[in-house]
């Protein structure tokens, strides 16, 4: 038999007791915080490797194997030849900073291989803070945080176009920034200040803008301003302007395709400047793109376009014909890139072409002939099994808006994807490619939940995880990818819930959202998680997801159906009926199993902070209705009649279940709380806490439009004092689910928004 420790997005609470014990318990929390002491803590990654959107590329030409990534939620990384991984570069940024994490682009200075440029911001909307120009000196090992009064969009549409950000390579203490909302800016001083270009033109009213710049480094010399620079605009007539006087003035370039706009241009070495367009910003409902050649030289244009969407998968041969035009699935083209080496060799990738899949076209001669790398690839995809998800071979992939070719090897390419990124050493002349996942280091996953059972044997996985985008998973081993990837039958996109009964452990259930209409949105397992069976019939709004929860004894099943119905079922599945307490709007509840009970369980509605017990005949009971509203509700495996619900205004705490919830003075805010195991010698279950400390600066009321900010916390006494556990150089930015593992003491879990899934314990 087994109790759960339970650290979901969903959770409950319980009954009330003597008011007389609450009070005289109250008097220990009601002292004054003591100062958080640092206990260090090593963190390391439980490895997936990526799960998330590669946006952008960039190398630097003067030193060997210095690349970068950017992400799109996940912040940016360099290349470390020796260790042969990606480093992440923004483990750095607090909570308060998490909008930093999305990445609009990327810029170095190819003059001097030390210096980084990130645009960082993840959100344009009136609810995200302005970004940031994050300055290195180092290859971004350490950054200044430059305040720019304009909104970036990591995460937004049309987050792989660029860059939008770049270095003057004959005078690089000057940067040009192509904004969304806010035009063209400008730093003369190595990007320490940022003033607009008043002379560039109105841009489009929409969240895209100015979609890259670039600077035709041969039209000047080093040591002055470049006098001609591009700027593409998510503009369907005017999408291409230029300015000769670098940047006095601005006029638009004639004949560039209407009715679609340019997401990339780079030009080789020969002056060509090439372009990939969409109609649409991507990565999904593009429905037309091209590929373009401009010589400035001439002002004459090419249309290189590989394969005309719609042309039903014929490619498009430019020294006989112009091509065909049938009827077809539309898709866009996502980058071009020029091999610096060999100015006439270049690479496209389409986008949002769904059938038969997004390739990759190489050419040569300049866009004259192209070949589809897709056809003749191999990929070996052991380093990330997840990839192959339901499918005895990985695609070559989707959302193809990034890749690279090594200034220093001509046949060395990389490309992303939604997913990972993909590496070849022979992509030269020949039909035949071979690949590899090219991530190693570079986690980005969103995470949902996570669940650290409590098994009675001592054996068994520590750590169930479910992820945003790439599914639920069963981890034994932190050091790999899971070997037989995301749990099957069905494999889901998110894995909203994934709960095991605590009095008998073998029996498990999950729920999610799937890619697949039509596709099973849950199941049940019999041995803890190791095989599944979907659910024969599944309530109504099932493709929404939601929270679902599975009795103690392994017999009831609890589903708060995102958008729907409160249901359960007492044969795994086969069966569901509607409950007459409802979850209460989109905002939905948390459902969470009574440990302390066979076959009962809490819901907690996240909006109104009311708490009911739901008795084994569907029934349901008010226990309170004024528990802490927005936030979790969490219950210590070594503790079950004690309820715990962190939000951001504190962390409070119910031994009477649930009647009555007491706020902990020692803590400000609570964006996550779990519980681990006891220290040696101790009966009370440890705190881990995402969140900030009374009496600490993270403690003070934000800003307007700040979030207070906050850090990685536990505590052994219930809450009385508190130990620091994170470190300046390890933040993590948004930890979404923080968790204990019950059976190792110290070790703590997290769950960030873009950073992976992570474990700590105690330095030695």
């Amino acid at each position: 038999m087994c109790q759960v420790q339970y650290s979901y997005p969903m959770r409950e609470r319980v009954f009330t007791f003597v008011v007389t014990v609450l009070c005289m318990q109250s008097l220990a929390w009601a002292a004054p915080p003591a100062s958080p002491k640092s206990a260090p803590y090593r963190f390391r990654n439980v490895t997936f490797i990526a799960g998330g959107f590669i946006t952008g590329f960039v190398a630097h030409p003067a030193e060997r194997g210095l690349y970068y990534v950017r992400t799109d939620i996940g912040g940016a990384y360099r290349w470390d030849r020796t260790k042969k991984s990606w480093q992440p570069l923004e483990d750095w940024l607090p909570f308060s900073e998490r909008n930093l994490l999305g990445t609009e682009s990327l810029a170095i200075d190819p003059t001097d291989e030390k210096k980084l440029y990130i645009a960082a911001g993840t959100y344009v909307n009136d609810r995200a803070p302005n970004g940031a120009i994050l300055r290195s000196d180092d290859q971004g090992r350490h950054f200044d945080i430059v305040r720019v009064p304009f909104k970036m969009g990591g995460n937004e549409d049309g987050r792989f176009a660029g860059e939008r950000l770049q270095v003057d390579p004959n005078h690089p203490k000057t940067l040009l920034m192509g904004t969304r909302l806010a035009g063209l800016w400008r730093s003369d001083d190595g990007g320490k200040s940022w003033s607009r270009v008043d002379a560039f033109p109105v841009q489009p009213a929409n969240r895209i803008g100015l979609t890259f710049v670039t600077f035709d480094r041969s039209s000047g010399h080093s040591g002055q301003p470049t006098p001609v620079i591009y700027v593409g605009l998510d503009d369907p007539t005017n999408n291409l302007l230029r300015s000769e006087d670098a940047g006095k003035t601005w006029t638009a370039v004639e004949g560039s395709p209407e009715g679609m706009f340019p997401n990339h241009g780079a030009f080789s070495a020969d002056g060509t400047l090439y372009l990939s367009y969409t109609d649409r910003p991507g990565p999904n409902g593009v429905g037309n793109g091209a590929v373009w050649a401009f010589s400035p030289a001439t002002n004459t244009w090419r249309d290189i376009t590989p394969e005309r969407p719609g042309a039903g998968g014929e490619q498009r041969d430019h020294a006989n014909d112009a091509g065909a035009r049938h009827d077809s699935q539309g898709f866009g083209y996502g980058i071009v890139v020029v091999d610096p080496q060999h100015p006439q060799t270049l690479l496209t990738s389409t986008i949002d072409r769904w059938h038969p899949g997004d390739t990759i076209f190489r050419s040569a001669d300049g866009g004259a002939h192209w070949q589809s790398l897709k056809e003749g690839a191999t990929r070996d995809a052991s380093l990330a099994p997840y990839l192959k998800h339901v499918a005895p071979e990985p695609p070559f992939g989707h959302w193809i808006g990034a890749a690279m070719i090594d200034p220093f090897d001509s046949a060395h390419v990389l490309y992303g994807t939604g997913e990972t990124i993909w590496e070849s050493h022979d992509v030269n002349d020949g039909p035949v490619t071979h690949w590899v996942v090219g991530a190693p280091g570079l986690e980005e996953t969103a995470d949902i939940m996570l669940l650290s059972p409590l098994l009675p044997d001592q054996k068994g996985p520590h750590l169930f995880t479910g992820l945003g985008d790439i599914g639920c998973y069963r981890n034994e081993d932190f050091e790999h990818s899971p070997v037989g990837g995301a749990m099957k039958n069905p494999e889901l996109s998110n894995c909203d819930a994934l709960a095991l009964a605590a009095n008998k452990p073998e029996e498990m259930l999950r729920v999610g959202r799937s890619w697949t209409p039509g596709a099973p949105h849950g199941a049940v397992s019999h041995d803890c998680g190791l095989h599944w069976t979907p659910f024969a019939t599944e309530p109504e709004h099932s493709d929404q997801g939601g929270d679902a929860a599975i009795s103690a004894d392994g017999s009831l099943l609890l589903w708060a159906v995102r958008g729907g119905p409160l249901s359960m079922s007492d044969d795994g599945g086969a069966t569901w009926r509607a409950l007459s307490l409802q979850p209460g709007g989109r905002a939905g509840s948390q459902v969470l199993a009574d440990p302390t009970k066979p076959r009962a369980f809490w819901l907690y509605n996240l909006a109104s902070g009311a708490l009911y017990a739901v008795g084994s005949d569907g029934a349901a009971s008010v226990v309170s209705e004024a528990a802490p509203k927005g936030g979790r509700l969490r219950i210590p495996a070594t503790a079950p009649d004690v309820l715990w619900i962190g939000n951001s205004n504190g962390l409070w705490r119910s031994s009477d279940r649930g009647v009555e919830f007491q706020k902990l003075t020692s803590v400000a805010a609570a964006y996550a709380v779990g519980f681990g195991k006891a220290a040696p010698h101790s009966s009370t279950a440890a705190i881990y806490l995402a969140g900030a400390i009374a009496g600490t600066p993270d403690s003070e009321p934000p800003d307007a439009g700040q979030t207070r900010g906050g850090g990685i916390y536990r505590s052994l006494n219930d809450g009385a004092t508190w130990q620091r556990i994170d470190d300046p150089q390890h933040r993590y930015a948004w930890i979404e689910q923080i968790t204990g593992d019950p059976r190792i003491f110290g070790r703590v879990y997290l769950g960030t928004n873009g950073r992976g899934v992570l474990w700590g314990s105690p330095a030695k």
